[in-house]
């Protein structure tokens, strides 16, 4: 009897035991539950965040994550989701806080560094900006796409030397990327002549990349014949500046006057130059009129300065004055043309467009300026703009500039086939035209090919960004494929 007892005994024991340890886990779970009551709120706003973020909802999402991280405050990994949202709602405050989170408390993915970096620069702090950047450079954790934003953020916090580095990095991340090959290219075209010429013949290769590789082998070696530092690194700074390589161009003329600080057309395209990255610049082209003020570089310099600072009345000042000196010189009229378009008087711009191509009739480009006014103010297209063009073609059959225009004036006329041709061998000659991107991409739009014409419409914003031509393709863009 006791050993039937006893082994009931034990079967209950080992029973208790069994189900004590089935319902620990419920039973901790219970407790948990009853010790964070907060628990199954913070799960819910989780599923709250990313029904926001499907929305396209990055404020509410952001709101549902700090709700979160204030009932969960050791769930640090939220906080680089929230300042992502918060950037993207336009809260940028609220974004630096959260990223400032966790470098505090963690650390930042290489992305989110760039984006700390943005915020750094929206708020004055360059220095710290330019820190974020290139400490993502140098961790070599940096993906390939996102050295394109690098650059652009070093650009407006660093010196030529961290702009380098950027690049520097990014070449060896994407050694065979054309443009990074030629962004290479022309950062060295100052310091390192022999590897900038490596780099521009290998990113010549690429058809976007061939002309203004080019322009800027031309440059150096014209300029190896130049026994002066200050006349090289002139040389090179005027190809820079024709191809808009603004960054580069201030370290060529920077270059140009600590060498020769007396030297009037080195201060004058800095000025330009620093104007063109958002710069202070007055002093140095007051400076570059003070040590040479019948310079007719300086002085169309100078107009062009003041053109820009919306001062185009003291910018026709220049160029009357350079006019009345060389009254056979095309380049003037032309300027005139464009700075009385400034001040919207087309009526008395015509008439300087028209004398540039009476005082060089030989000058492809005197007719293409003349074509361009057509086109852009719709200026009599058919009987001012297209013989311009006309003229402009038989003059230089290989310029894609007149090229470009010729089909532009003739898609203005309805004549979609003749357009396209022209168009066609523009982008040719020069696949980097944002001109000829977006007039290609209206004449495939007016044709009914919209598949055809988007990527047009997407380089030409890619090429020109924040200009006429870039807004007028996204305008386009945004008629033609709007977003589901």
């Amino acid at each position: 009897m006791l050993r039937l007892f006893y082994n009931r005994l034990m079967r209950v024991k080992r029973l208790s035991s069994l189900l004590l340890f089935l319902l620990t886990p419920v039973v901790i779970m219970a407790t948990i539950w009853v010790m964070q009551p907060d628990l199954g709120q913070a799960t819910l706003d989780l599923q709250q965040a990313r029904l926001a973020q499907a929305r396209n909802q990055p404020a509410e999402a952001a709101a549902a994550l700090q709700r979160v991280v204030n009932k969960q405050p050791w769930r640090v990994d939220l906080y680089e989701q929230i300042g992502s949202l918060e950037l993207q709602a336009g809260n940028v405050e609220a974004a630096l806080a959260a990223f400032e989170k966790v470098t505090q408390q963690s650390g930042l993915s290489v992305s989110g560094l760039l984006r700390l970096a943005d915020l750094y620069t929206e708020n004055g702090q360059y220095e710290l900006a330019k820190n974020a950047v290139l400490y993502t450079v140098d961790s070599g954790q940096l993906p390939a796409a996102d050295y394109e934003k690098a650059l652009e953020l070093i650009g407006k916090v660093g010196k030529a030397e961290d702009r380098l580095a950027v690049l520097s990095a990014w070449l060896i991340a994407d050694p065979r990327n054309a443009r990074v090959q030629y962004l290479n290219g022309v950062a060295l075209a100052i310091g390192q002549p022999a590897q900038a010429v490596l780099l521009l013949e290998q990113a010549a290769a690429a058809k976007e990349y061939r002309s203004p590789s080019a322009v800027i082998l031309d440059a150096l070696d014209a300029a190896s014949q130049e026994e002066s530092a200050a006349m090289r690194a002139l040389q090179i700074g005027r190809a820079l500046v024709s191809l808009h390589e603004w960054h580069d161009a201030e370290a060529a003329f920077e270059q140009v006057v600590e060498v020769q600080p007396e030297l009037a057309e080195g201060w004058a395209f800095l000025a330009v130059v620093r104007q063109s990255l958002g710069k202070p610049a007055e002093e140095e082209m007051q400076r570059a009129l003070a040590l040479s003020p019948d310079s007719t570089t300086v002085q169309a310099l100078a107009a062009l300065y003041w053109r820009r600072q919306g001062q185009a009345e003291v910018g026709i000042v220049y160029l009357h004055a350079a006019a009345a000196r060389e009254p056979e010189v095309a380049y003037w009229q032309i300027e005139l043309g464009h700075a009385l378009c400034d001040l919207n008087n087309l009526q008395d711009a015509l008439p300087h467009f028209i004398r540039a191509t009476e005082v060089e009739p030989k000058n492809a480009q005197s007719w293409i300026e003349l074509a361009r006014f057509s086109l852009n103010y719709d200026i009599e297209p058919a009987t001012v703009g297209l013989p311009a063009a006309r003229q402009a073609v038989m003059l230089a059959p290989k310029d894609a500039a007149a090229l470009d225009v010729m089909g532009a004036l003739l898609f203005t006329q309805g004549d979609l086939a003749s357009a396209e041709r022209f168009l066609q061998q523009s982008l040719q000659l020069d696949a980097a035209n944002a001109d000829a991107n977006l007039h290609m991409g209206q004449v495939l739009l007016a044709g009914g090919d919209l598949q055809s014409a988007r990527p047009y419409l997407d380089q030409a914003v890619r090429l020109s960004p924040e200009t006429a031509v870039s807004k007028l393709a996204e305008r386009l863009i945004q008629q033609h494929y709007p977003k589901p």
